[in-house]
């Protein structure tokens, strides 16, 4: 049998190399720790850029589909564009009051209604 003193040296090592190896783990936790944080800054960080990208290019968007809706073009948009009908009102020869049976009998043919609310 190894004599006692021999069997706690090598205890005493096994404990010293075990508190070596815990110290490092600690340490190694403390940095996974660390690049977790900024892992989750970083994905914050970049949503926060996304949203405000896919807010300017709705706007460029709008802009571009309101400079085309003034210039009369129809824009390259998934939504369908709002045809406008244009009213034909009769000539405008007469008398006022000619002109005013014109307006009423025009309103009358073509089924519109004129309300004053």
């Amino acid at each position: 049998m190894a004599p006692v003193g021999t069997i706690f040296g090598d205890l005493f090592d096994i404990k010293k190399k075990q508190r070596e190896q815990d110290a490092r783990l600690t340490t190694m936790d403390e940095q996974i720790a660390a690049i977790r944080s900024e892992h989750l800054d970083f994905q914050s960080k970049i949503a926060a850029d996304i949203l405000s990208l896919s807010t300017q290019v709705g706007d460029i968007a709008d802009f571009l589909r309101g400079g085309a809706a003034k210039k009369g073009e129809i824009g390259s948009s998934s939504r369908p564009s709002v045809m406008t009908q244009t009213q034909t009102f009769p000539p405008t020869t007469g008398t006022f009051e000619e002109r005013v049976a014109q307006a009423r009998r025009h309103i009358i043919e073509s089924g519109q209604v004129v309300s004053i609310e």
